[in-house]
């Protein structure tokens, strides 16, 4: 299996500017808002690149969504690094490898994993 392009989104919940008390979580947080942020990374030529971006979810009196605002994150210009930007290989994987990826999802759905 190969891919061109792997995203990841979620929503949570975040701090901005000072830093929580030692064992505090955001969403207890009375500074906590509410985020979504979206992951991408993409091959581009021979390149892979990544961007992440997040905004504000503003919700109205109902609860519900009614707009997004941009938050610049720190190092925002900068390329992500960690675990979950590491989804897309530098070197596309070999007929082998994509035949073997392919057989083990076969077999995650076989066993009902998928």
């Amino acid at each position: 299996m190969d891919a061109e392009a792997v995203l990841l989104r979620t929503e949570a919940w975040m701090v901005a500017g000072e830093p929580l008390p030692e064992g505090g979580s955001p969403g207890q947080s009375d500074r906590r808002i509410e985020v979504v942020s979206v992951a991408a990374t993409v091959r581009y030529g021979r390149k892979v690149i990544t961007r992440l971006s997040a905004r504000e979810i503003i919700r109205g009196d109902d609860g519900r969504p009614v707009a997004l605002r941009e938050i610049r994150l720190p190092g925002e210009d900068e390329e992500p690094k960690g675990p979950m930007f590491g989804l897309l290989p530098p070197i596309r994987p070999s007929r082998e490898q994509q035949a073997m990826a392919a057989a083990m999802v076969e077999l995650m759905k076989e066993r009902g994993a998928g």
